[in-house]
């Protein structure tokens, strides 16, 4: 298996109900650290047009995708699609909370919620 990308900077949105919108997602945690396709197939050990498949929302065979998202960092979490919304709330603000922590680390207080 590949190596794992290091990658910075914001999130997209997680709900990917379609290839394409998971397409969108890949390619931003990729675009985000700055790193060219052919480099991330590269460290993926998986070839540039597999990775340029999926990232455009082509399908592709499971055992790859799960390849690209340890290679990127990432998980799949799936939920009935009735606590979707719960779900993506609570992400939220998981994500809220990560950022107020910074901010007080930064500024050595605790800084209000958005």
């Amino acid at each position: 298996m590949g190596r794992t990308i290091r990658t910075e900077g914001e999130d997209v949105h997680p709900h990917a109900s379609n290839m394409e919108a998971l397409g969108r997602i890949l390619r931003h945690r990729r675009t985000t650290g700055g790193i060219k396709l052919i480099d991330a197939a590269d460290q993926l050990r998986i070839s540039k047009s597999a990775l340029s498949r999926l990232e455009n929302g082509k399908s592709t065979n499971i055992e790859m995708l799960f390849t690209v998202l340890e290679g990127l960092g990432l998980n799949l979490l799936v939920t009935d699609k009735a606590e979707t919304k719960d779900a993506l709330e609570a992400i939220q603000r998981c994500r809220d909370t990560n950022d107020d922590v910074k901010l007080a680390r930064t500024y050595g207080k605790t800084w209000p919620s958005k």
